[in-house]
């Protein structure tokens, strides 16, 4: 298990699903750092909104914010008890407030 951005551990099942995904550890840490969090069945939900898109190009500029937007903004995570259980791209809108 390792560690990331935010001190949440990744679980073994995250990890592989990265793998097997071909998600970055950078997305991930990306995601976590500048990510909205909803709660769904009592798990954090990490994703990128429009306002965390926003801060995200405000904080590194139009040019390097666009490309890592266009790097990360298609994914989420999923943590419980401070561990990340896992990883995947967002293939459909998210039910808010479940």
């Amino acid at each position: 298990m390792k560690l990331c951005a935010g001190n949440l551990i990744i679980s073994y099942h995250a990890e592989k699903r990265m793998r097997q995904r071909c998600i970055s550890q950078f997305t991930v840490d990306t995601l976590l750092e500048y990510g909205e969090i909803d709660f769904h069945q009592g798990k954090e939900c990490y994703y990128f909104s429009t306002r965390s898109k926003k801060k995200l190009i405000q904080d590194y500029g139009n040019d390097i914010g666009e490309k890592i937007l266009q790097e990360v903004s298609d994914y989420y995570c999923v943590a419980a008890n401070d561990t990340i259980v896992t990883v995947a791209r967002k293939l459909k809108h998210f039910k808010r407030n479940r």
